[in-house]
């Protein structure tokens, strides 16, 4: 795995630069206690691979009982104190999620505060490396959330700061606002983008946003890295090379997404490369600096994504797979 450097542009606030691997682990579906030393393994793996860059968030896990605790954090903090564990990872984080099972938006100056110290007790530290607002409520002026953060920035609680399923053009707001008074913003996104083009509506959630080509050119302009959460389009290409998984065909079908799916069958046919490098190298191939967050079941997916982690496509395969 290759290293990126996430710097802020808005060092005069003392943000913190982090160096993380380019394949990101994600662990929403780390589960209960019992379930541990299964998750324990899977980190101690990644990390040996190369890996260090570890993505969770306070929902992740909450959906299993009716306790509404955060396995996910939970047991990664637990791992986090094994060893050097802590000091050999980042850590991404995400609150201001609405809680399961309810609709109501919590993009508010209470809620971030109640998450980020939530967060911190669950996963053991003290402060957050990167740390996502893991929904947006565009009801709520960007000044009264942006200014809530950088409280918790200013206290240690939170390094970098990141956006996830805003769209670009109010992080380009956000930023504005934070740039004319010296404070902290957004330095990162997380975003649905793989080579598929699912919608909101086809992943059952419509507070999703996903990449387009309106939202790449502010990114671009705004020089901001981009984190792709779905990064195998829930494999549906690898599925699909196989037998179909009904789940997954019913998110992704799509006539348009079929004949992608037919380019990638002629591209791994013509070029050797499997379907899971194909998925890969089309996020690394992006003009954008992008990291995928990927979510495996077992060592034989995790091994497959690390395996597959140098594979880059042209700007030609790319534009070939879009149909331009």
């Amino acid at each position: 795995m290759k290293q990126i450097v996430l710097n802020s542009a808005f060092s005069e606030t003392g943000a913190r630069a982090l160096t993380v691997s380019d394949l990101s682990l994600g662990i929403a579906k780390y589960g209960g206690y019992d379930k541990k030393e299964q998750n324990f393994a899977q980190l101690d793996r990644y990390v040996a691979s190369g890996g260090n860059f570890i993505d969770t968030a306070l929902v992740y896990g909450r959906w299993i009982d009716e306790t509404q605790t955060s396995y996910s954090e939970r047991v990664y903090g637990m791992w986090l104190e094994m060893g050097d564990n802590r000091a050999k990872t980042v850590t991404a984080t995400k609150g201001a999620h609405p809680l399961p099972y309810t609709s109501a938006m919590r993009v508010n100056p209470e809620s971030i505060a109640g998450d980020v110290a939530e967060s911190l007790v669950n996963l053991k530290t003290e402060q957050i490396d990167l740390y996502f607002l893991h929904r947006d409520d565009e009801s709520v002026a960007v000044e009264i959330i942006m200014d809530e953060l950088n409280r918790q920035a200013a206290r240690g609680a939170l390094n970098l700061l990141g956006a996830s399923n805003w769209s670009a053009a109010r992080i380009y707001r956000a930023n504005d606002y934070c740039v004319k008074h010296h404070m902290r913003g957004f330095d990162v996104s997380q975003i649905c983008f793989n080579l598929m083009r699912p919608t909101p509506k086809m992943l059952g959630d419509e507070t999703l946003v996903s990449m387009t080509g309106e939202e790449e050119r502010i990114y671009l302009d705004m020089n901001m890295p981009i984190m792709a959460f779905t990064s195998q389009a829930g494999g549906f290409v690898s599925k699909f090379f196989d037998v179909p998984d009904a789940q997954i065909v019913s998110r992704y079908a799509s006539p348009e997404n079929l004949r992608r799916l037919e380019r990638i069958r002629t591209l791994c046919r013509d070029t050797g490369l499997s379907p899971t490098e194909v998925t890969l190298g089309y996020l690394y191939g992006q003009t954008l600096t992008v990291i995928p967050v990927t979510s495996v079941s077992n060592d034989r997916q995790l091994d497959d994504v690390i395996a597959s982690s140098d594979a880059v496509l042209t700007s030609e395969q790319i534009a070939w797979i879009d149909g331009i």
